[in-house]
């Protein structure tokens, strides 16, 4: 006959095995999980400090400076009796007959010039309207921290218009390089759609750059006093 303690013993071993393979799998779930805190902390973006969007503003504010450096030695060949301004001049001519006075005044070589200083102009208005938009809402970030948050929430909604400035440069940029490609102004609402759109844009540009300097001179002068 089979000894009774026998089948206790197979099962106390069975249970013991079971306890193993189960901690086994504990084990390993554990390594996978700290496997993926691990990936999770080594693809993890660093933190946004205030330094970090100090030096994000002054990066695009210097890209800019150096694509308008280039628009403005690009304009310089397009200065003539009918376009005293350069480009500038052509992007406010809002009429029919003074537009093709410009584009007359040019000859070949600055026309080349005006398309080459239209194209450039599109890195010049994505790195003006970053900066426009970075640099609001780093002063509204600094409002907010003086306790003002009123004058933070309407200057970081405002900082968008310098988006609103970028879009209508781009399309006074379209509406002007087609004008110098076919040489003439087939039509009088062209030169009268860009020169609002410029208008409208240089106007938003000055309204930000000085509510910019009003607020960050009063920060400075709080955080002086």
């Amino acid at each position: 006959p089979r000894p009774p303690e026998r089948p206790a013993r197979e099962r106390t071993r069975a249970l013991g095995r079971l306890r193993d393979t189960a901690g086994l799998g504990c084990a390993a779930v554990s390594l996978a999980q700290d496997d993926d805190d691990d990936d999770a902390e080594l693809f993890r973006p660093p933190p946004v400090t205030a330094r970090s969007q100090v030096r994000f503003v002054w990066g695009v504010a210097l890209a800019a400076a150096l694509f308008g450096v280039l628009q403005l030695v690009l304009s310089s060949a397009l200065v003539t009796d009918a376009a005293p301004l350069g480009i500038v001049s052509f992007e406010l001519a809002a009429t029919q007959a003074a537009a093709e006075a410009m584009l007359a005044s040019w000859d070949d070589y600055q026309r080349g010039q005006a398309a080459y200083g239209l194209t450039f102009d599109y890195a010049f208005l994505l790195f003006y309207g970053l900066f426009l938009w970075a640099a609001g809402r780093r002063l509204a970030t600094r409002l907010a921290d003086a306790g003002r948050a009123g004058a933070s929430a309407l200057l970081g909604r405002l900082a968008g218009l310098g988006w609103v400035a970028a879009l209508l440069d781009a399309g006074e940029n379209a509406i002007l390089g087609v004008l110098v490609a076919q040489a003439e102004v087939p039509r009088p609402a062209w030169p009268r759609a860009a020169a609002l759109a410029a208008s409208t844009k240089f106007a938003l540009v000055a309204v930000l750059l000085i509510a910019y300097a009003v607020v960050w001179w009063r920060l400075r002068g709080r955080l002086q006093s």
